[in-house]
């Protein structure tokens, strides 16, 4: 979020790490057993946990020792560098290793919540972004926000119904697509008519598991299709 929060302003986005309701994770790294480069892999593990690595992943493009062109905006492992770079060459302004939460993290959960979450998200919010942040603009030009809200929101499922499906049945490629069905017919409910721009519910109803890379030749065709317009 911070690199979108430099190329916007604060004014216009923000964004917070809840106390006690956020997680930190690492970001991982290794080296492939019996990597065939293994000296240029070490090479470039040294490198990463490197200062001058470390700045690539804090620094604004253009700052002393920083990326070129893009920026990462990650945390450092390194703590002493929180200190020790200039606040205006970077836009992470959270220091980790600072910081304190009771919270513990339920693993287990979120691996089992993953998949359903991603589609949630996909389905919901993605797919569907235009629609939705038309759905509101209208409540808020008609002053129905509060009414308009826990339509909104309302989830298709219950948490306990998420956790069964990802644990059983969500690799059922059959049954995860009628699900998928379910929730884009929703989604025109909740949005309008046409919220998702073309029938991909239907050609997924339809396609079913073996049927899924016509659907994805024909959804790409229609995506060129569009931009040409």
């Amino acid at each position: 979020a911070w690199a979108q929060i430099n190329e916007v302003g604060p004014e216009m986005i923000g964004y917070t790490m809840p106390d006690n309701l956020t997680i930190l994770n690492p970001d991982a790294i290794g080296m492939l057993k019996g990597a065939p480069n293994s000296e240029i892999a070490r090479s470039f593990l040294r490198f990463v946990f490197s200062e001058a690595g470390q700045r690539l992943w804090m620094q604004k493009p253009g700052t002393p020792r920083g990326p070129e062109r893009f920026q990462l905006s990650r945390f450092t492992v390194l703590p002493d560098l929180y200190r020790r770079i200039n606040p205006a060459y970077t836009s992470v302004t959270f220091n980790p290793f600072t910081w304190t939460s009771t919270f513990v993290y339920d693993a287990e959960k979120g691996s089992a919540r993953w998949g359903i979450i991603n589609d949630l998200i996909g389905t919901f919010i993605i797919d569907a972004h235009n629609q939705l942040k038309r759905r509101w603009q209208q409540a808020i030009e008609e002053g129905n926000v509060d009414s308009v809200l826990p339509m909104l929101a309302a989830m298709p499922i219950t948490e306990e119904e998420a956790l069964d499906m990802g644990r059983n049945r969500w690799r059922d490629q059959a049954y995860r697509n009628r699900m998928l069905f379910d929730w884009t017919q929703m989604v025109e409910q909740k949005y309008g008519a046409g919220a998702l721009g073309m029938p991909v519910a239907e050609l997924v109803l339809l396609g079913g598991s073996g049927g899924l890379m016509t659907i994805l030749i024909v959804y790409l065709w229609w995506l060129k299709r569009r931009r040409g317009e």
